[in-house]
């Protein structure tokens, strides 16, 4: 049936063509020839613009990929905006990038000042420090840097000990020193006395003999002894002269030994009085332990006393109940049983209520053993800060001055590396654990902590923006 169909078709084309004039056929050929040729270079074009664009398209699907690898490594949140514009079929929104950007320019920035401050306070705790340098210059401190910084305080502790021990040691050598120089002093002093004794007692034997010679001058006997007076005047004259000397020696030797003992006095008066009070301090506390200890075991001496007595009333009590229980055994003693059970009821209440009474007593003197044994436990930790804060006076005032003004000034601005000083703060103060403890551990959530820290660096930078203006408008003046 198609091959019926094909062959009348072409009997048609035929039969349409045979009237055709043969000239006309080949221009139409060429005509079509041309149009078909025509048509296969568009053809060409169209699938060479075709595969390039499917090549850019490719090459930009690889970009775009890319750049969302890109965004995404640099803007963790920024997945939101690519895939709100691709359920959308709409451009991504540059706007939201760029303001996810800046949030994370402005906390780059900000965390590159608190590195700044950082280094600082690290130049400060560690001036000229090779170690601590080259660990700053690195771009990312690392896991490490803690351990190193932790190891280099634990080695600036030790030498801040050792200059502390070394200065006790001068300190205590000096003294020697001093005390040598004091025993010399003294030997000299000694010396000179015992000197100016001998020349005393060659002045008093030379005064002795010129007066002999002068009374045996009044006696007609001047012009023999002439001579002898003359050198016993010499004699005393430089006698004198070198007595001189030597009370010159010993006043210089007894000012330097005055002064000597001076500094040593008021080092020693200073050093004394703050002993003392800490002495006086823990003398008192200890023996208000003492009085206290004391009242303590003479309460329960007494409570002891009191419950002895209760016992042995007991026991009597007891001894009563069964002489009583063979009574009543024997039927002879029912009736003086039914007489004396009316009294004996009476004394029992009695004795119920005097055991009440010791009971009531004996609960308040436990109640007063453990205030006394509290009592006891805050003096014992009132002495042990007293020995603490005698430790602490070693710590330097300008490094803990340096360190507070930190702490407020990192409060202030509600920084979190407020807390980062805390442990420096215990060490210097020299805290028991329990007080570490109290001060270590905050009771505000982080979150909280972050807000503040975000509010104290806007208000101070609000307050620098405000500065700013005013030194601006007083310049010109």
């Amino acid at each position: 049936m198609a091959g019926d169909k094909a062959a009348s078709g072409l009997d048609l084309d035929l039969q349409a063509v045979e009237n055709v004039p043969r000239d006309t056929l080949v221009a139409l050929l060429r005509r079509k020839d041309k149009e078909v040729k025509t048509h296969q270079g568009k053809l060409e074009k169209l699938e060479e613009r075709y595969v390039k664009v499917v090549r850019f398209n490719k090459i930009l699907m690889e970009d775009r990929q890319s750049f969302q690898r890109f965004c995404h490594e640099l803007l963790p949140e920024c997945d939101g905006a690519f895939e709100e514009a691709a359920a959308q079929e709409a451009p991504t929104d540059l706007n939201e990038l760029l303001r996810q950007l800046a949030v994370w320019r402005r906390s780059a920035e900000s965390a590159s000042e608190d590195r700044k401050v950082f280094q600082q306070f690290l130049q400060l705790v560690f001036p000229s420090d090779e170690t601590v340098a080259e660990l700053l210059k690195r771009p990312s401190l690392g896991e490490e840097a803690f351990d190193r910084l932790q190891q280099r305080w634990m080695q600036l502790e030790d030498l801040h000990n050792q200059s502390l021990a070394s200065l006790n040691e001068m300190a205590r050598q000096q003294v020697q020193e001093k005390a040598s120089e004091i025993q010399v002093h003294q030997k000299a002093l000694r010396e000179a006395e015992a000197k100016m004794q001998d020349l005393k007692a060659e002045l008093t034997s030379m005064a002795r003999e010129k007066a002999q010679v002068l009374k045996q001058k009044l006696h007609g006997k001047g012009n023999q002894n002439d001579s002898g007076f003359l050198m016993v005047e010499e004699s005393g004259e430089a006698a004198s002269d070198e007595l001189q000397a030597v009370m010159e020696q010993k006043a210089a030797a007894e000012r330097r030994e005055k002064e000597a003992w001076q500094a040593l006095d008021r080092q020693r008066q200073a050093m004394q009085v703050s002993m003392d009070d800490l002495r006086a301090e823990a003398r008192r506390l200890r023996m208000d332990l003492e009085r206290e200890r004391e009242e303590a075991q003479m309460a329960r001496a007494q409570a002891q006393k009191l419950l002895d007595e209760k016992e042995a009333a007991l026991g009597h009590m007891k001894q009563k109940t069964n002489e009583l229980e063979e009574e009543l055994s024997s039927n002879d003693f029912i009736g003086r049983l039914a007489e004396q059970q009316a009294g004996r009821e009476v004394e029992m209440k009695n004795q119920q209520r005097q055991v009440q009474q010791l009971n009531q007593s004996l609960a308040e003197v436990q109640k007063m053993l453990q205030m006394s044994y509290a009592q006891e436990k805050v003096l014992k930790d009132r002495i042990r800060e007293l020995e603490s804060s005698q430790g602490r006076s070693n710590v330097a005032g300008d490094y803990l001055k340096h360190v507070v003004l930190k702490y407020i000034e990192y409060c202030q601005k509600g920084d979190l590396k407020s807390q980062s000083l805390v442990p420096v703060l215990c060490t210097l103060l020299n805290l028991s654990p329990a007080e570490r403890r109290l001060v270590e551990h905050s009771s505000i959530p982080a979150p909280l902590l972050h807000i503040n820290q975000a509010a104290g660096a806007a208000g101070a930078w609000l307050w620098s923006g405000e500065k700013m203006p005013e030194t601006t408008s007083e310049s010109p003046s």
